[in-house]
């Protein structure tokens, strides 16, 4: 007889990172093996982005960050249920120069 995880089943591991995150640079999201969609929402609720995500193996994706400084929402849809996870955009870094 197989047993399952439920931990394992469910879309509670979702993490984001870098977060903070820098406008513009690009932030990993870990979905482990997760099929279902991922969606970015600004805090006004406007759907910035939206994606299909297969179960192959792909247990991270790659997303740039969106331009504008902020709080967004990452949305990951599955049969197992939603997960939801706050991302903080910060503006970009700037290099001052420091030669005399």
């Amino acid at each position: 007889m197989l047993s399952t995880n439920p931990e394992f089943a469910t879309t509670k591991n979702l993490q984001v990172f870098p977060s903070p995150a820098k406008a513009s640079s690009i932030i990993n999201i870990k979905t482990e093996g997760i099929a279902g969609s991922l969606e970015l929402f600004d805090m006004q609720g406007k759907l910035i982005f939206n994606r299909v995500i297969e179960a192959s193996h792909v247990d991270a994706l790659e997303l740039r960050a969106p331009e504008q400084p902020g709080i967004y929402l990452i949305r990951i849809n599955s049969a197992n249920g939603q997960q939801d996870q706050k991302l903080l955009v910060d503006r970009k870094s700037t290099r001052l120069n420091s030669s005399h």
